[in-house]
C-alpha cells in the first residue's frame, strides 16, 4: 500500500487480493490414485518422511538448493525422500545435478492431474516451496501451492526471501534461504525429529489459517466488503 500511494494512489483505495484455494480440493482417503500416489502412500508406510515439491521447475522456481540439499541429508543418514513433481526448463539440469551427486534421495516425477497431487500430499511429511529472491517479492508472496500445502493440512518449507511469510505468521513450518542448501537440510532436519502429532498440529494451524483467509469465498467476501465500503464513503 504505501508503495502505491507513494506513486499518487489514494490513502484507503488498496485492496490486497491474493491468490486463494478452493475447499473442495481436497480429496476423500483413497478415492483417487495413480502410480505417484501409490508410490508416496509406499514410503509413508515405511516410515520415510517424504517431502514434496508440485510445480514448475524453472529458473524462478530456485530448486537448485533443494537437490544439493538431498547429499547433505544423506551425510546425516536421514531417511529422507525428496519428490519433486512438475515439469520445467530446468527440470533436464536438475535430474543431473542429483545424478552426479548421488544422495538417491531425489526423485522427479511428470506432471500430475492436481487431484492426484493433492491425493498424493495428504500423504506426504511436508511440502516445499522456494522462489528465487527478486526485487518485487518484497511486496509479498502468495503461491498457489502454498495454499495448497496448507489446506491439506501439511507442514510447509517456506525458500522464500520475500516481504511476507505466511508460514511463519500462521506457525504452519519452517522457513530457509532459498539459495543455501545447508539452510534447507537444516529446515528439513528441524522437522524430522517431530512426533506425527507435532506435524499434524502444525499441518492444522496451515490449514485453519487457509479457511479464514484463503478460500475464494472469503477472498471474494472482501471484496464484496471493500466495494461496499468504497460506496459509503
Amino acid at each position: 500500500e504505501s508503495h502505491m500511494t507513494s506513486k499518487g494512489l489514494a490513502e484507503g483505495k488498496f485492496l490486497w487480493v491474493p491468490n486463494g484455494v478452493d475447499r473442495m480440493d481436497i480429496p476423500a482417503a483413497g478415492v483417487v490414485e495413480n502410480d505417484f500416489v501409490r508410490h508416496v502412500r509406499s514410503l509413508q508406510e515405511q516410515g520415510t518422511f517424504v517431502v514434496i515439491y508440485a510445480g514448475a521447475h524453472g529458473e524462478p522456481n530456485a530448486l537448485e538448493g533443494l537437490v544439493r540439499s538431498a547429499s547433505i541429508l544423506a551425510g546425516r543418514g536421514a531417511n529422507v525422500r525428496l519428490i519433486l513433481v512438475g515439469k520445467g526448463e530446468r527440470k533436464e539440469q536438475l535430474k543431473a545435478i542429483a545424478a552426479q551427486e548421488g544422495s538417491g534421495l531425489v526423485e522427479f516425477f511428470e506432471q500430475q492431474p492436481k487431484e492426484m497431487v493433492m491425493a498424493a500430499l495428504k500423504l506426504a511429511s511436508a511440502g516445499y516451496i522456494s522462489l528465487k529472491s527478486e526485487p518485487i517479492f518484497r511486496f509479498g508472496v502468495s503461491p498457489n501451492k502454498l495454499w495448497d500445502y496448507m489446506l491439506v493440512g501439511l507442514p510447509v518449507i517456506f525458500a522464500c526471501k520475500a516481504g511476507n511469510d505466511p508460514v511463519g505468521d500462521y506457525g504452519c513450518g519452517v522457513s530457509a534461504d532459498p539459495d543455501d542448501a545447508q539452510s534447507i537440510a537444516a529446515a528439513i532436519a528441524q522437522l524430522l525429529p517431530m512426533s506425527e502429532s507435532e506435524r499434524q498440529t502444525m499441518g492444522r494451524r496451515g490449514h485453519e489459517a487457509v479457511l479464514q483467509d484463503y478460500t475464494y469465498e472469503k477472498l471474494a467476501q472482501r471484496v464484496i466488503r471493500s466495494l461496499a465500503d468504497g460506496e459509503a464513503r
